[in-house]
C-alpha cells in the first residue's frame, strides 16, 4: 500500500507541479526574508560584541569640571578601576560638520582600524568611517583644521562611538555632520592652542576591576575639589557670581557688628564721665548760690538761700520790695537748677544707653556668629567636581548597533512562526481539495482496509517535503550576501563598527530548516485529521457537510443570491485564506504608511518649533546676552520608558522668550510639559512628572501645570530663576 501511495505522490507532483512550485516559492521567500533579517541582527549583535571585547570597551565614563590630578587618578587606580583620559576637542569645519579630536588610545575603547594605521607623527590623523564614507574621504587624503593640514593615515571605528552621535541627548546620528579623529598627543595640544573654540571637553572612560559602578561615583564625588585654584577667569566669575550674595550679606552683618561695637564703646566712655559732669552742674548752681548770699546780706537780708529754699525766700522778698534785681537773680538760679536737672536727666540717659548698646553688641555678635554659620550651610561653595556619570549600559552610543537589531531579532523569530503558519495553512487549503476530490478513492482505500493513519501519513508527505525544501532554499539564500550581507548593509550605513566576521548560528539553522516542516505538519494535520475522519461510505458518496448552510432560511432570496450565500459557506477555508492574506498585507502596509507620516511630522514639527538657526551651549555664560538672542538655562535629566532611558531637557526660560513663547509658571516644582513629553508618557495637567539625575542620584518631581505646542525633543520648561 505504500507503494502505491508514493507512486501517488508522484503523479500528483507532475500533475500540479506549478502548484507546488508556487507554494515552494512562497516558503523560500518567507524564509529567506526571515533568515537575512534574524541573520544580519545575529551577525550584528555578536559581532559588535566581540569588537567591543577586542577593543576593550568601556564600562563607563564619567566628566569632571577640571581634570582629575595624578593623586586623584591613583586613588581611583587603587580602589579597582583602570581609568583613561579621553578628552577632546570639538572643530568646526568649512562645510560647516564638526570632527571632535582625540589622542590616541593606549588601552581603553582602542580604535578598530578598517584600514590604513594609527597616527604617529604630528600633521596624521585616523578619521571615523562613517564620516569618511559621508565626505568621500579615503587614506591618503589631506583635511584642514583650521590653520592646520593633516594627512589621513587611517579609518576605523571605536566601541564608545558605535553610535556617532554629538550629544548623549541626539535621537539620530547625523554622520555627514559628524566624525571623530584620533592625533598623536603632541598634534593633539597643537590643535588646541590653535583653535579658537577652547571648551575641551574632561571626560574619563574607565573598566571595572573589583568595584561597582555606584562604589566609583561615591569615590568620585568625595575627591577633593578646591575651586579657588582653578585659573580660569571665566570659571571665577561664575564663581563669584555664585558667592556674591553670600558675600554681600556677611559685609553687611560684619559692618553692622563693627558699628555696634564703636557705639557701645563711645557710650560707655561717655557714661563713665557722667558723675564729674553732675558733679560739676552742682557746684556751678552752688558757687552762684554762695555768690548771692553775699549780695543779699548787703541788702539786709539775713536768710540763707539754699538750692532747696531760694525759690520761696526770694518770692517773698520780690512780693515785698518789687526788685528787679531780685528778679534777676531769681530768674538765673531756676536757669541754673534746669541746668543741674538735664545734665542728671542726660547722665541717667546715657547710662541707659550705654546698657542697651553693649547688650545690642552682645546681640550682633551672636548675630554674626549664627550668620556666618547659617552662610557656611546654606551658601556653600563646595561645587562638585563630577559633571556627569553615564554606565555603558545607559549610553545610547555604546552597542546602539546591538540594540536596534534585537527588536529585529525577536520580531524575526515570531514572524517566521507566523508566516510558516500562514504558508502551510494555505497549503493545507490545496490539501482538502484534493482530498475533496479523490474523496470516493478515499472511500474504497477505508473499505479495503487501508488506516487513517496511512492516508493522514501520505496527505502530509507533500506539504512537509514543499516546506522542508522552501525552508531549505530560502534559508541558503537568506545565509548569502544577497539575505545577511544585503540586510547588513544598512547597519554599516548608519552605525559606525567594524566589517563584521560572517557567523552561520546553529539555532537559526535548525530553525529555518526545521521548522518549516514541523509547521507545516501541526497546521496541516489539524486541517485534514477531521476530513480523513468521515466513514467510508461518506466518502464514497462524497457528502458534504451541509449543516451549517443548511440552517440559513434563504426561501425568500433569490436564486442567484441564495446560491452566492450557500457557495460562500461551503468555501469558508478560501475565504478565511484569503482574509488572512489580505490582513497581512494591509498590517505590512499601514506598517509603511505609519513610518511615513511619523518622519514627515517629525520633520514637519522640527521645521515649525525650532524658531531659532543657532544655539550655543556654553560653559561659562557671559553675564551680558547678546543682541538677538535669549538666555535660558538647561539641565539634562532622565526618565525610564519600557525599557529605554531617555534624556528629557529641563529648559529655563523668561516670561518673553522669543524662540520658546510659553508662560511658564513660577516655582521650583511646576513645569509646562512638551506635547511629546505628554504623549510619550501619558501625562496631564496635575500630574506628577518625576525624572532623575544619574549623577548625583537626585529624584526630582514636578507638577505639570500645562501642555505647550511643542514637539522638536523631550523638553519640560520652567520658569528660569526658579
Amino acid at each position: 500500500m505504500h507503494k502505491i501511495l508514493n507512486k501517488r505522490l508522484l503523479r500528483d507532483l507532475k500533475t500540479n507541479f506549478l502548484r507546488y512550485l508556487a507554494l515552494t516559492l512562497l516558503v523560500v521567500m518567507g524564509m529567506y526574508v526571515v533568515v537575512g533579517v534574524i541573520g544580519s541582527a545575529e551577525n550584528t549583535i555578536t559581532g559588535t560584541a566581540e569588537c567591543r571585547v577586542a577593543d576593550n570597551c568601556e564600562d563607563g565614563q564619567f566628566e569632571v569640571f577640571i581634570p582629575l590630578d595624578s593623586e586623584q587618578i591613583k586613588t581611583l587606580t587603587d580602589s579597582g578601576a583602570d581609568i583613561e583620559k579621553m578628552f577632546s576637542v570639538d572643530i568646526e569645519q568649512e562645510n560647516g560638520s564638526t570632527i571632535r579630536f582625540f589622542k590616541n588610545r593606549s588601552d581603553i575603547n582602542l580604535v578598530h582600524l578598517d584600514s590604513g594605521r594609527l597616527a604617529q607623527n604630528t600633521e596624521e590623523m585616523v578619521l571615523e568611517k562613517r564620516y569618511c564614507e559621508e565626505n568621500n574621504i579615503c587614506v591618503g587624503d589631506s583635511i584642514s583644521v583650521g590653520k592646520i593640514s593633516l594627512d589621513v593615515v587611517g579609518i576605523g571605528s571605536t566601541p564608545d562611538y558605535d553610535m556617532p552621535i554629538k550629544s548623549l541627548a541626539d535621537t539620530s546620528a547625523e554622520s555627514s555632520m559628524f566624525g571623530l579623529a584620533f592625533v598623536t598627543d603632541k598634534q593633539y595640544e597643537s590643535i588646541l592652542e590653535k583653535s579658537a573654540q577652547k571648551a575641551e571637553n574632561y571626560c574619563y572612560a574607565y573598566k571595572l576591576n573589583g568595584i561597582s559602578d555606584d562604589e566609583l561615583k561615591e569615590k568620585i564625588k568625595s575627591l577633593d575639589f578646591d575651586y579657588t585654584k582653578v585659573t580660569d577667569i571665566y570659571f571665577q566669575e561664575t564663581i563669584a557670581d555664585k558667592i556674591g550674595k553670600k558675600d554681600d550679606l556677611k559685609d553687611g552683618i560684619n559692618e553692622l557688628y563693627d558699628g555696634s561695637t564703636e557705639l557701645s564703646d563711645g557710650l560707655s566712655k561717655l557714661d563713665g564721665n557722667s558723675v564729674d559732669l553732675n558733679k560739676g552742674a552742682s557746684e556751678i548752681l552752688n558757687s552762684y548760690i554762695l555768690q548771692a548770699n553775699n549780695s543779699l546780706a548787703a541788702y539786709g537780708i539775713t536768710d540763707t538761700l539754699t538750692a532747696d529754699n531760694y525759690s520761696e525766700i526770694l518770692d517773698k522778698y520780690i512780693a515785698a520790695t518789687q526788685n528787679e534785681d531780685l528778679v534777676s537773680l531769681k530768674n538765673t538760679l531756676d536757669n541754673l537748677n534746669k541746668f543741674v536737672s538735664g545734665t542728671e536727666e542726660y547722665t541717667d540717659g546715657v547710662n541707659k544707653a550705654s546698657d542697651g548698646s553693649s547688650k545690642l553688641s552682645s546681640g550682633i555678635s551672636t548675630l554674626k556668629s549664627d550668620t556666618d554659620k547659617m552662610l557656611d550651610e546654606f551658601f556653600s561653595v563646595e561645587i562638585d567636581n563630577l559633571t556627569s556619570f553615564v554606565k555603558a549600559d545607559d549610553n545610547p552610543r555604546i552597542a546602539g548597533a546591538a540594540g536596534d537589531m534585537l527588536m529585529n531579532k525577536q520580531m524575526g523569530l515570531v514572524a517566521g512562526v507566523i508566516i510558516m503558519c500562514l504558508f502551510t495553512y494555505v497549503i493545507s487549503v490545496f490539501v482538502i481539495h484534493q482530498i475533496q476530490t479523490e474523496s470516493s478513492v478515499i472511500g474504497a482505500l477505508y473499505a479495503l482496509g487501508v488506516k487513517k493513519k496511512n492516508l493522514t501519513l501520505h496527505y502530509l508527505t507533500m506539504p512537509t517535503i514543499v516546506s522542508f525544501l522552501g525552508g531549505l532554499i530560502g534559508s541558503a539564500i537568506g545565509f548569502s550576501n544577497m539575505g545577511i550581507g544585503l540586510q547588513m548593509q544598512d547597519t554599516y550605513n548608519y552605525f559606525s563598527v567594524p566589517q563584521l566576521d560572517r557567523i552561520y548560528p546553529m539555532y537559526l539553522i535548525i530553525y529555518s530548516i526545521i521548522m518549516p516542516p514541523v509547521v507545516s505538519v501541526i497546521v496541516n494535520y489539524i486541517v485534514i485529521n477531521k476530513k480523513l475522519s468521515q466513514t467510508a461510505l461518506s466518502l464514497i458518496r462524497n457528502e458534504q457537510n451541509t449543516v451549517t448552510y443548511s440552517r440559513i432560511n434563504l426561501k425568500d432570496k433569490s436564486f442567484i443570491r441564495s446560491f452566492r450565500i450557500r457557495q460562500m459557506v461551503r468555501e469558508t477555508r478560501t475565504g478565511i485564506t484569503v482574509i488572512a492574506g489580505m490582513l497581512i498585507s494591509l498590517m505590512i502596509f499601514m506598517l509603511g504608511m505609519n513610518c511615513y507620516v511619523l518622519c514627515s511630522n517629525v520633520q514637519k514639527d522640527m521645521q515649525s518649533d525650532t524658531k531659532y538657526e543657532y544655539m550655543y551651549m556654553m560653559k561659562y555664560p557671559e553675564k551680558i546676552v547678546p543682541d538677538g538672542a535669549e538666555a535660558c538655562y538647561s539641565e539634562s535629566l532622565s526618565k525610564t520608558y519600557l525599557d529605554f532611558t531617555l534624556d528629557v531637557t529641563i529648559m529655563g526660560i523668561d516670561g518673553d522668550n522669543r524662540y520658546f513663547d510659553f508662560n511658564v509658571p513660577k516655582g521650583k516644582s511646576k513645569v509646562l510639559i512638551s506635547k511629546s513629553v505628554q504623549q510619550k508618557y501619558g501625562l496631564s495637567v496635575g500630574d506628577k512628572l518625576i525624572l532623575s539625575d544619574n549623577a548625583n542620584e537626585m529624584d526630582y518631581a514636578f507638577s505639570v501645570e500645562g501642555v505647550c505646542d511643542y514637539s522638536a525633543g523631550l523638553m519640560v520648561f520652567m520658569d528660569i530663576d526658579s
